[in-house]
């Protein structure tokens, strides 16, 4: 019993130490490891179309690899031209407008210096709250520097994912040869119905999301928001984030909408309340039809971690991550059991 004991003891050690080192090789990595996710989630979205077009043109995968890659990046600049404009706009707005906040900012600050008493020479609320808003500027500066030193992941990420869509199957099967041969049915089997998870996910995600910026987009401009179509995208975007995209929806442009007036802002958040409930009732039971079948701890945690490790792109790719491995063990538990029976 006591060898037994210790045996198991042993084997969670080892998995525990497995799993810090995956975490730890995935921080290290993460920009090769996201690059390579995304290319392959956009494979596995643009795969009913490559294989359309590919037996439409007698089997050859790179037609259909071409097209399928050509017709997304069509999409996304024809998306990009269409809140170009208007995202433009407002932020011409608002740069126009940050003189008149600094100026409003600073007044209140000396006001409030003079009725809270002084906080001393070198720690005076204004020089605290510059101090903070420089430091804001330079981590936002600094950031967008980084984001730009990866830009060649844009470029990537397209040609990655026309190389899975054209050469997909050999690629498979150059690493099924290095699996033990009782173990490759099985394994083919749980990539299988990971893919198929996955592309059902994100399907329904693109539904979803595509359902909330239309609806949004028509309620904000019949409110009379500003760039009614901009902030329809941004919270249709936050909705692929489960449970913390929805209310980072309702604290951003909720805000945004009291402070135009009490009435708006009440009208905002029905509004943003009304999409939630028809997603969570309607739309999305249709498009998942209990894929998920992760609970809500689990999917919070998969963001979190998703965040921590690869920043946004992270938190947004976490749930979807979750589904894949989550599915992958239920096959492979399932074809261990029918083979053991």
């Amino acid at each position: 019993m006591a060898s037994e004991a210790l045996a198991r003891e042993a084997r969670w050690a080892v998995r525990l130490a497995s799993l810090a080192l995956l975490l730890w090789l995935a921080s290290r990595l993460r920009t090769s490891l996201l690059t390579l996710v995304l290319s392959s989630v956009l494979a596995v979205l643009l795969s009913p179309l490559a294989d359309w077009v590919s037996r439409k043109a007698g089997g050859r995968r790179g037609v259909g690899a071409s097209v399928a890659v050509g017709a997304c990046l069509a999409a996304v600049a024809v998306a990009a031209r269409l809140l170009a404009g208007p995202l433009g706009r407002e932020v011409a707005r608002l740069a126009a407008l940050a003189p008149v906040y600094a100026r409003l900012a600073a007044q209140h600050l000396a006001e409030l210096e003079a009725r809270g008493g002084p906080f001393g020479q070198d720690l005076g609320l204004t020089r605290l709250v510059t101090s903070a808003a420089v430091a804001a500027v330079e981590r936002v500066v600094g950031g967008s520097v980084a984001v730009g030193s990866h830009a060649y992941v844009v470029v990537l990420v397209p040609v990655l994912a026309f190389f899975l869509l054209k050469d997909g199957p050999q690629l498979g099967r150059a690493v099924e040869v290095w699996l033990p041969l009782p173990w490759r049915g099985a394994a083919a089997q749980a990539v299988r119905g990971m893919v198929w998870a996955v592309h059902r996910y994100l399907v329904g995600l693109l539904w979803i999301a595509a359902f909330t910026w239309l609806v949004l987009w028509v309620g904000l401009w019949r409110l009379a928001m500003p760039n009614p179509l901009g902030w329809s995208a941004l919270v249709a975007a936050a909705e692929t984030v489960p449970y913390l995209g929805p209310l980072f929806a309702l604290v951003t442009l909720g805000t945004t909408a009291f402070a135009r007036g009490v009435h708006t802002g009440v009208a905002v958040v029905l509004l943003l309340l009304a999409v939630r409930g028809a997603v969570d009732a309607v739309v999305a039971p249709l498009v998942f039809r209990n894929l998920l079948r992760l609970h809500p701890v689990v999917v919070v945690g998969s963001v979190l971690v998703g965040a921590e490790l690869f920043g946004v792109l992270g938190a947004f790719l976490a749930a979807p991550t979750a589904t894949a491995v989550a599915t992958l063990l239920r096959s492979l538990g399932g074809t261990h059991a029918t083979t053991a029976a």
